[in-house]
């Protein structure tokens, strides 16, 4: 099983387990709070944990990054399970979130992550969905 990191909006690298398990991270399992890091990573962490034609689910995990603006082509789900962080988005709403918020953002509507506690691991959950009106975007992830 590879795992993906995040380098720049948009622009991820697989990883293999030796380097995952470098990072303190065992491997996968049935509960979101399994294999957490044991100290912070210098990247953030992203794991698709489903994906098919109409969807694609990640957990992320995050331990004080930040983010350059995201401009996706599908609509966001996106839940915060532990930590705390703030997104911004174009215009300059900030929404802080604690363990349990979670938000719907738009296609195409800009936003970054901020700020993220680097004293705590921040696990995020996002369903992806493809927007049905556009084609392009509709493909898959």
């Amino acid at each position: 099983m590879n795992f993906t990191v995040d380098i720049k909006p948009n622009q991820r690298y697989v990883i293999s387990r030796a380097l995952w398990q470098q990072h303190g991270l065992n491997s996968m399992s049935d509960n979101i709070f399994d294999n957490l890091p044991k100290r912070v990573l210098p990247k953030e962490v992203f794991e698709t944990l489903h994906q098919n034609k109409h969807l694609k689910l990640e957990r992320i995990l995050s331990t004080g990054q930040t983010s350059d603006w995201y401009d996706q082509a599908q609509d966001e789900w996106v839940i915060l399970l532990q930590g705390h962080a703030t997104l911004v988005f174009e215009g300059g709403k900030a929404v802080n979130l604690k363990p349990g918020d979670y938000l719907f953002i738009e296609a195409h509507r800009k936003h970054r992550v901020s700020w993220t506690n680097p004293d705590e691991v921040c696990v995020w959950l996002a369903l992806y969905i493809p927007v049905q009106n556009n084609s392009a975007s509709s493909q898959m992830l």
